[in-house]
């Protein structure tokens, strides 16, 4: 027996004890390599397995080493498996690390038996929240709900962790459910998680894996509209675009079903955050400075909470912002009907029709 490195999925999918690892961690952990002694873990039984396993020094060797003994023989062996590893001397953070990859739950509970309350905290709290990570990035919800009930007063630590890592890599991985989880369990973090190193789960996800269900979530959140929308040329057509169509055509669905119940009353969004992101929907048709979007255009404006953002933008300093782009971007159909607003018409002429930032494109004079 000797050391194996497969890149190929279709030549790992052909060994008989390699396809037993997920292949997402023979890609990422394992980085397409395992040593001879690590399969000889996995081929022997698992007597001879335990007899011959001598854990290494560092704890992803131990990592290592305990998956090739779960994967190969935990289906027959799953009482013994935890307790034979720790009499072996796996260390604990180690056997809480494997449960998190794994979404083996029942360790986290062996493993628990014996320790104190203070000794589990401690176990979780190594190598800066490391299970907890390693679950949402594996998608283990159970496993990552468990933490939290063994360690409640370390939640918001665990989602903080290098800078929102279970957030970033649960949306670089695709898990839609583990997302929903972190923002129900920290709703003031979401913007910073969100914006963690530099929209990392966003670009990562929308560019780098494709997960439409997570970049539409993603997207439903205003700050994360903001920077994608303006991101035209990499997000636009595939992403921000079909985003914003269906945004607008389920907006007008509502708006439809409230005239028909109030047929006097006002179609209005609720909350800040649904007006904001309105806005930044505004801008983005805007942006793209085509007449056939006209009508969302005015759609929108006819929305009160999103029409009252219209002169005062969502930056201090930057008011009319919406106005001031389309003058930019030459679009007369738009700064029509920005003008037709009392408030950044007022704006308007206060600052002497925006003539230094026409360019020669648009006398806002003669449109409004």
């Amino acid at each position: 027996m000797c050391n194996l490195t497969i890149h190929n999925i279709e030549n790992y999918e052909k060994d008989p004890q390699l396809r037993l690892i997920p292949w997402i961690l023979w890609e990422n952990l394992f980085q397409h390599f395992i040593s001879a002694y690590e399969l000889s873990l996995m081929t022997l039984s698992y007597k001879e397995a335990i007899h011959i396993f001598l854990p290494g020094t560092k704890n992803m060797e131990q990592v290592r080493q305990l998956l090739c003994l779960y994967y190969a023989h935990y289906n027959r062996n799953a009482k013994q498996l935890w307790s034979d590893a720790h009499k072996k001397g796996i260390k604990s953070e180690v056997i809480c690390f494997v449960a998190a990859i794994t979404g083996c739950s029942s360790a986290l509970d062996t493993l628990c038996l014996p320790l104190t309350s203070d000794e589990i905290v401690k176990v979780i709290q190594a190598e800066n929240y490391q299970a907890f990570r390693l679950a949402a990035e594996n998608g283990h919800l159970h496993v990552l709900n468990r933490l939290c009930e063994l360690a409640p007063t370390e939640i918001m630590a665990m989602i903080q962790a290098e800078n929102y890592h279970a957030f970033r890599l649960s949306a670089e991985n695709g898990h839609l459910h583990v997302l929903n989880h972190l923002c129900e369990l920290a709703p003031s973090e979401v913007t910073a998680m969100i914006q963690s190193e530099n929209y990392y789960a966003f670009r990562w996800a929308a560019v780098g894996r494709g997960h439409h269900e997570v970049i539409n979530f993603l997207l439903d959140c205003p700050v994360m509209l903001a920077y994608a929308e303006i991101h035209e040329f990499e997000y636009g057509e595939k992403y921000v675009n079909p985003f914003i169509a269906r945004h607008v055509s389920r907006l007008k669905e509502m708006h439809d079903a409230f005239k028909q119940s109030n047929p006097d009353g006002v179609f209005d969004l609720v909350t800040k955050s649904e007006c904001l992101q309105g806005f930044y929907m505004l801008r983005n048709l805007i942006r793209r400075n085509d007449e056939a979007l006209l009508d969302d255009i005015r759609f929108l404006l006819s929305i009160p909470g999103i029409k009252a953002l219209a002169p005062a933008g969502t930056i201090p300093g930057n008011e009319n912002e919406l106005l001031r782009l389309a003058l930019q971007l030459g679009n007369q159909g738009a700064c029509a009907l920005l003008l037709s607003i009392p408030s950044v018409l007022a704006l308007t002429k206060a600052n002497n029709y925006y003539i230094d930032e026409t360019g020669g494109r648009l006398d806002l004079r003669a449109v409004a």
